[in-house]
């Protein structure tokens, strides 16, 4: 009794706690708002040229990424995937302006580079406050939902041989995708090789098609043995398989499926390192630049055609010595900002609001293109409508610019609040699936994660297909098999 009451009052003395860091924290966040609204009411960039008008902004990203971080460590005290994501978007949609405030040189002025003079000022100004005030509403969302401190795992019952069959689940879905999955790593090697980058591009046809559909198995075969393969000699299989399809990645030119599992292997980490320490700190931030790093390094690959690997390492070597190498990763991961100073400066003007048609077509994604449309709805994207008025080849997209082709920018504030505080509550969920070692959630959320970072970056219509297609079916197939197995075990005692 006096250790049930002694745990209450623990309890309790927590919770005022927590509430007491989220009154403090969203403050700070709804402060931090009025100070971003207060500039763009007040800060005039039409008189200063483009160079002045990145300086500034520079200086405020960096204000508004270190507030955040530093508020969301008062309330979380650890880094989580929110907090990751947030960083990385940060990075990728502020680097280049960020490059400039610092004096860092990058010595180049293409197409790519948001000071090239395509957009003046104002409108680098006014899009780049929208994606601030757009990070902080999704803070303020994630803060606000935020639950108390002491995570309740939740009864969770579960067979003993589930992580046995999870684990088997998992082999099972690498060995029917690894051959389709490595076939098509190498021919992007070879491609990439005869070819560069800006002309390798190809139309998936035929037996490529189906590979592509396949080899989808591969990332959450692997997601799943991360959670539960706890077996040594298997779990360094696993390592060695990884390892061997992120370098055949970064051969054949492609960095997106890379930078994913990157982040997801940061996450992991910090879910099974609550406690912080400072050499985490330095970790996370080596782990960050890495991620963005090896953007800069698979760029520089591409662009060029060299006849051996040395070549390219010889390369890649002076492609940095011309350049501070962090000011090249800045730059490099900030081609985000072009594409979101774009949407914001087209929308609606040139091209008008969806009206919220990213989100049905996630749901359209489910359902496979049988003569339906002559171009599925999930080949409209963001990226697909916005670019041509740029460029004519792809930039990408981010998670900003969805949000404003959609809503618009009251409307993306919203939204971003509501997303936010789903994030919140998802995150809380995984803490509970870790506690309580429900893998199955495990496995569903961080395949989730793995997914969605790449917002930072590019378009969320294709989600919902694979999420039903890569997490769904295979849990419906384990889950049918499971339960036949069951079923001989009580026909068996029963006679």
């Amino acid at each position: 009794m006096i250790s049930a009451t002694k745990n209450n009052v623990l309890i309790n003395t927590r919770s005022v706690d927590v509430r007491n860091r989220k009154t403090i924290v969203a403050g700070m966040e709804v402060l931090l708002i009025i100070v971003l609204i207060a500039v763009s009411l007040f800060y005039n960039p039409s008189v200063h040229n483009i160079e002045q008008t990145l300086i500034c902004v520079g200086w405020l990203a960096i204000s508004v990424t270190v507030s955040l971080f530093v508020l969301l460590m008062l309330l979380l005290r650890r880094i989580n995937y929110f907090v990751v994501f947030l960083l990385l978007a940060s990075m990728f949609s502020f680097g280049q302006s960020v490059t400039v405030c610092l004096n860092m040189k990058i010595g180049y002025t293409g197409i790519l580079n948001i000071s090239n003079g395509y957009f003046d000022s104002a409108v680098i100004f006014r899009a780049s406050l929208y994606v601030m005030k757009a990070m902080v509403a999704m803070a303020l969302g994630y803060t606000l939902l935020y639950n108390d401190g002491v995570v309740k795992a939740r009864s969770h019952l579960q067979s003993s041989d589930t992580p046995r069959s999870l684990r088997c689940l998992g082999w099972l879905l690498i060995a029917i995708s690894i051959i389709p999955t490595f076939y098509l790593v190498i021919k992007d090697v070879i491609i990439l090789k005869s070819d560069i980058y800006a002309n390798s591009k190809y139309e998936v046809t035929g037996l490529d098609k189906i590979f592509t559909l396949i080899s989808g198995f591969f990332d959450a075969g692997v997601i799943l043995l991360l959670i539960c393969e706890k077996r040594k000699f298997y779990k360094t299989v696993l390592w060695v398989v990884l390892l061997m399809y992120m370098v055949m990645q970064i051969a054949g030119g492609s960095r997106f499926d890379v930078f994913k599992y990157m982040a997801l292997l940061v996450v992991i980490f910090f879910d099974n390192h609550k406690k912080i320490k400072f050499k985490h700190i330095v970790f996370f931030i080596l782990g960050v630049l890495f991620i963005g790093l090896l953007f800069s390094v698979v760029s520089t690959v591409r662009q060029v055609k060299l006849n051996s690997i040395g070549d390219y390492i010889v390369y890649i070597f002076e492609s940095f010595s011309e350049n501070n190498i962090f000011s090249r990763v800045l730059y490099e991961a900030g081609i985000t900002q072009v594409f979101n100073t774009l949407v914001y400066s087209k929308c609606p003007t040139v091209v008008d609001y969806c009206y919220g048609a990213s989100l049905y077509k996630i749901f359209l994604g489910w359902i496979p293109n049988l003569g339906f449309w002559s171009v599925h709805p999930t080949g409209i994207s963001t990226e697909v409508v916005f670019s041509p008025l740029y460029a004519n080849f792809g930039l990408g997209s981010s998670l900003w610019a969805e949000a404003y082709w959609n809503f618009g920018e009251i409307g993306s504030y919203i939204f971003l609040f509501v997303l936010g505080g789903l994030f919140s509550r998802l995150i809380r969920r995984q803490d509970q699936a870790l506690q309580s070692g429900n893998y199955v959630v495990q496995f569903i959320i961080y395949y989730f994660m793995f997914y969605f970072v790449i917002s930072v970056r590019s378009d969320m219509v294709q989600i919902g297909r694979d999420m039903l297609y890569y997490v769904g079916m295979p849990l419906v197939v384990f889950n049918l098999l499971r339960g036949k197995r069951r079923l001989r075990k009580i026909y068996v005692v029963n006679n």
